[in-house]
């Protein structure tokens, strides 16, 4: 539960460093034990196990192991940008988590510009939980996304910059054209 919870909220809510501590070794523990017996039996190269390395570069950020959180998520991002197509949606998030990482390995408090630079225009793409973690490790301020409410494609049927959003060119429809025709009081 306490794991549900924390991804739901991002990493704001476990702050007691204890607690943060013994659930990013934990986590930790098993992704890698889940990759050394990947490695064994010859699995390294697959899909799953290129997911499973992204989240391991994941919790290294969470356990502010920076160094290794880098060179994780630069070998996964080259993995990823071989096994996905360059405008699937994992591509941001691994890239989301790459930038971190550049920014926290950078000693100049304003380094790492392309970093933050990616981070900040291209962050309200990303969940909730994710701009929050950019956020809580970076400091980079990531805006939120449109709410478009519950359509998909909703972009897509935006009227052109600057154009009339309603179409006044047809006319009204008439309400009453579909009413029924409603009985005389008298009769």
């Amino acid at each position: 539960m306490l794991s549900v919870l924390d991804n739901m909220t991002g990493p704001g809510l476990l702050d007691i460093a204890a607690v943060k501590g013994d659930i990013s070794d934990m986590r930790l523990k098993v992704v890698s034990n889940v990759l050394d017996r990947a490695a064994a039996e010859g699995m390294s190269d697959s899909i799953e196990m290129t997911l499973w390395e992204t989240a391991r570069g994941y919790w290294l950020l969470h356990a502010n192991q920076d160094a290794e959180a880098l060179e994780v998520l630069r070998a996964n991002s080259e993995r990823v940008s071989r096994a996905f197509p360059p405008d699937d949606p994992w591509m941001s998030v691994v890239t989301a988590l790459r930038c971190i990482a550049e920014v926290r390995n950078d000693p100049n408090p304003e380094g790492a510009p392309e970093a933050r630079t990616w981070l900040a225009a291209n962050g309200s793409t990303l969940s909730d939980g994710l701009r929050k973690f950019i956020r809580v490790k970076t400091g980079v301020f990531v805006p939120e996304p449109v709410d478009a409410g519950p359509w998909t494609g909703w972009s897509e049927n935006l009227p052109a910059e600057g154009a009339d959003p309603v179409d006044r060119s047809a006319p009204a429809p008439d309400p009453s054209a579909d009413a029924e025709p409603a009985e005389h009081p008298h009769r």
